[in-house]
C-alpha cells in the first residue's frame, strides 16, 4: 500500500515521522508539516539452549521506545538488569522480522547461569524499573561493579559545560523537541558516546549498550550526562554501569539520592553554567583554582 503524503517514515531515519499540522498565529491558520518522534512497542525475549539440548525462552521486558539502536538497547538492558556481565555472554540477537521488528530474541551462551524465576517484567509507559527501597536491597544482593574512588579528578568547569555539550549533539531533540538524551564524557568533558530516545531509561540503556560493544563495561574516569530528572530506575542503571559520576540538568528523586549515597555514586543535579547541586560523592570534584589530580589511568 502506498504511503500517504500526510504520514510516512523518513527513509533515512526510522525515529521520526512527518505529519500535517495547522499552526495558529495571530488568528491565522497556517497548514504546515511537522517532524514527530516515533514511539513504538518493543519486546525483549531471552533464549538459551539447555543441557538436554532443548531451548528455553522467556519474555524479559516490554517498553515503548523510539526505533533505532535496538541492538544497543537490548545489550544495555541485559547489562543494567544484571542478566549478563559482558556482551560476550550473548550468542546472538534475532529480530522477529528483520531489523525493523518490534521484538528481539537475545540468545545467551549455554554456560551462563540464568535465574529464570527472577526474569520477566513489563512496562506500558516510557518509565519502568523497580521502585522503592527494595531496588537498593536487590542491588546489594546482586552485587555491583566496583567504582573508581579517585579523588578530585573532575574539574568544576568541566561539569558546568556538560549540559550544553550534550544538547548541541542531540539531533533527534533538535528535530522533534521530544527526546531524552544521555551522553558519556571523559574527565576533560569530551563527549565519547550519545544516545536518544522517547524514554529516558531507553536512552541510557542504548548508551550503555554502545559502550559495552567498544570498550570495557566498567568505565574509570567517566561521567554520564542526562538531559532530564534522575529517578531511581535511572540511578539503578548507573550503578550497574560502573560509571562513578552522573550529571543531570534536572532534579533527582529522594530514592535516587539514597541509592547514589549507598553505592558511592557522585550525583549532580540542576547543572547549568552558573553552577550545580551535589547530592552525593563530592570527593571526586575539583573546585575553583584547585587543579585536579592527574592520576586517572585512561584506556
Amino acid at each position: 500500500m502506498a504511503q500517504s503524503p500526510e504520514q510516512y517514515l523518513d527513509k533515512a531515519d526510522k525515529s521520526t515521522k512527518r505529519l500535517n499540522r495547522i499552526a495558529v498565529k495571530q488568528g491565522k491558520c497556517i497548514p504546515q508539516t511537522d517532524k514527530l518522534i516515533v514511539e513504538e512497542p518493543f519486546a525483549i525475549w531471552l533464549r538459551q539452549q539447555q543441557p538436554d539440548t532443548s531451548v528455553k525462552e522467556k519474555h524479559l521486558f516490554s517498553t515503548m521506545r523510539t526505533p533505532g539502536g535496538d541492538s544497543e538497547l537490548v545489550l544495555g538492558m541485559l547489562l543494567s538488569e544484571g542478566v549478563i556481565n559482558s556482551v560476550a555472554q550473548v550468542r546472538s540477537l534475532t529480530f522477529g522480522e528483520g531489523t525493523d521488528s518490534n521484538e528481539c530474541y537475545a540468545e545467551l551462551v549455554p554456560e551462563l547461569e540464568v535465574d529464570w524465576a527472577s526474569q520477566g517484567r513489563s512496562a506500558s509507559f516510557s518509565s519502568c524499573g523497580l521502585c522503592g527501597k527494595s531496588a537498593i536491597r536487590l542491588l546489594e544482593l546482586r552485587g555491583v561493579p566496583k567504582l573508581d574512588n579517585t579523588s578530585r579528578w573532575l574539574p568544576e568547569q568541566v561539569v558546568v559545560a556538560l549540559p550544553d555539550t550534550l544538547k548541541a549533539q542531540q539531533d533527534l531533540f533538535a528535530q522533534t523537541g521530544a527526546s531524552h538524551g544521555c551522553g558519556l564524557f571523559d574527565a576533560n568533558g569530551s563527549l565519547l558516546s550519545i544516545a536518544e530516545d522517547v524514554g529516558r531509561h531507553n536512552a541510557l540503556d542504548k548508551l550503555l549498550g554502545q559502550r559495552a560493544r567498544v570498550s570495557e563495561y566498567m568505565e574509570k574516569g567517566k561521567v554520564i550526562g542526562l538531559s532530564g530528572r534522575v529517578s531511581i530506575e535511572m540511578m539503578q542503571k548507573v550503578v550497574m554501569s560502573g560509571v562513578p559520576v552522573v550529571v543531570s540538568v534536572g532534579a533527582p528523586t529522594q530514592l535516587a539520592v539514597q541509592m547514589a549515597q549507598r553505592f558511592g555514586i557522585t550525583l549532580i543535579g540542576f547543572c547549568q553554567q552558573e553552577g550545580f547541586n551535589i547530592y552525593s560523592g563530592e570527593q571526586r570534584l575539583a573546585f575553583g583554582s584547585q587543579p585536579p589530580k592527574n592520576n586517572i589511568k585512561e584506556k
